[in-house]
């Protein structure tokens, strides 16, 4: 199993601003893009900082970076709660059990949502 790590960092790679850690497959073909900005109301309230997943199949999933996010607001003396609802709905696999990429990569296409839930949460409990 070969463990990889993309971590995106500030200009000058003081601060890491986003990070994610995955098991490479280079047959996967799979793409991670990485877009947007670590404050967004400082640039025209453009798009906050994500990474993206793409595989060759055109299945896309946002990838959990929120954590390396908050490392960064918390380095800089910013709050990191509340959190907002868009925040949650895009990293937290509990509230996606309809996601076609958490289904595939559990292989419960055909589960129901209840099932799907069930399932990510054995998987924690035994992470």
């Amino acid at each position: 199993m070969d463990t990889k790590t993309i971590a995106v960092t500030t200009a000058d790679g003081s601060v890491t601003v986003g990070a994610y850690t995955f098991v490479a497959s280079p047959a996967s073909g799979t793409t991670i893009l990485a877009s947007g900005f670590l404050t967004p109301a400082d640039d025209n309230n453009g798009p906050a900082f994500g990474l993206l997943s793409v595989k060759p199949d055109g299945t896309t999933a946002l990838l959990p970076v929120a954590v390396a996010n908050e490392e960064a607001a918390r380095a800089a003396g910013t709050p990191t709660v509340p959190s907002t609802l868009s925040t949650e709905l895009a990293t937290n696999p509990f509230l996606r059990p309809a996601d076609a990429g958490i289904r595939a990569t559990l292989g419960m296409q055909d589960a129901s949502d209840t099932e799907v839930f069930a399932e990510i949460r054995r998987r924690k409990d035994a992470f």
